[in-house]
């Protein structure tokens, strides 16, 4: 990412308006750890938001806001915090607040207009000139385990679909071969092919659904005490269908661990509004049906962990990703 970036990465990152006796604007941030104070930024804010309607230089900003009780030292510091988590932007040595935030209005195309796709693809264009289109996977670079593709194999025949919708599959509490985790996880995360949209933009297809094609999701997986792959954290790269070593650090939890995170940037980049995050719950409730389908068709069992695995092992991007749910596999 360049230092001109237009939008926030994190759809849970906003302003909230709060009518009580001070009518503060205070930042509002869900499960997530930001150095941010709300005390301190409450006056701060409510002055960018009226007086930064245009772009600003930084020492003008500064000396607007010396009336506010706040030293000089004490706002350089939080203008330094703001431009760091991206909600204020820097752009041709100047200081605004993003438009994206700004502006609260959610844009939509009218697919009723012969040129609704024409425009929309311009506006990519402009999109990808002013910032880089994201990666549709993470780019780890460790050792690579190659699985087999599942038409390579005979896999367990799965359970009748009128025994999965009722549950009434038995699910087994026994170690995962190496072959049933490779169809396992192709049919649970794996790229059934790579698409391009607007001529320039590569799109996943997944076996489960996603607005835009967007694909936040990532899969790590944690294995332990496997016969057939060392220990540590893997990523596993839904393209390549390989799992990738990122970390040999000790680990606590005996068998196959999956921890699902969410990249936010991936639909960022392309819909910058909030209201997106909607969208991140709608995913991710789909793949966790499609998980469960997955497990009950093939009986494994799975249970929801809630293991505190660091984010630095997971090369996690500050506000960027963080871990949406951890499910053990086989116990």
């Amino acid at each position: 990412m360049n230092n001109n970036i237009l939008y926030i990465t994190n759809p849970k990152l906003s302003f909230t308006w709060l009518e009580n006796k001070k009518r503060q604007w205070l930042i509002s941030s869900i499960n997530m750890n930001s150095n941010l104070t709300k005390d301190t930024l409450s006056e701060f804010f409510i002055s960018i938001l009226f007086e930064c309607t245009k772009p600003l230089d930084k020492n003008n900003i500064l000396n607007n806001f010396m009336n506010l009780k706040i030293s000089r030292v004490e706002c350089e510091a939080i203008l330094e915090e703001l431009i760091k988590y991206n909600i204020l932007i820097e752009k041709d040595s100047k200081t605004e607040l993003s438009s994206w935030i700004r502006n609260y209005t959610l844009s939509y195309s009218d697919y009723s207009k012969d040129d609704v796709s024409s425009q929309d693809k311009q506006k990519m264009i402009k999109y990808n000139n002013e910032c880089n289109y994201p990666e549709i996977t993470k780019l780890h670079t460790g050792e690579k385990y190659k699985l087999k593709h599942p038409s390579m194999y005979k896999l367990p025949k799965m359970k009748k679909i009128q025994d999965i919708m009722n549950c009434n599959s038995i699910l087994n509490s026994t170690v995962i071969s190496k072959d049933l985790l490779s169809g396992f996880l192709f049919y649970l995360f794996g790229s059934q092919r790579v698409g391009t949209f607007h001529d320039f933009m590569p799109v996943l297809c997944k076996s489960y659904p996603s607005n835009g094609a967007r694909h936040i999701l990532d899969l790590y997986i944690c294995l332990k005490d496997l016969s057939w792959i060392d220990d540590g954290m893997y990523y596993y790269n839904p393209i390549e269908h390989t799992l990738i070593l990122i970390s040999d650090q000790s680990i606590k939890k005996k068998g196959i661990t999956l921890i699902v995170t969410v990249n936010y940037e991936r639909m960022q980049w392309r819909y910058r509004h909030s209201w997106v995050y909607r969208d991140v719950l709608f995913e991710l409730g789909h793949f966790i049906q499609h998980l469960k389908f997955i497990c009950f068709g093939y009986g494994i069992s799975f249970t929801e962990e809630s293991d505190d695995f660091p984010g630095d092992i997971l090369s996690l991007q500050d506000l960027k990703e963080e871990i949406a749910i951890i499910v053990g596999l086989g116990r």
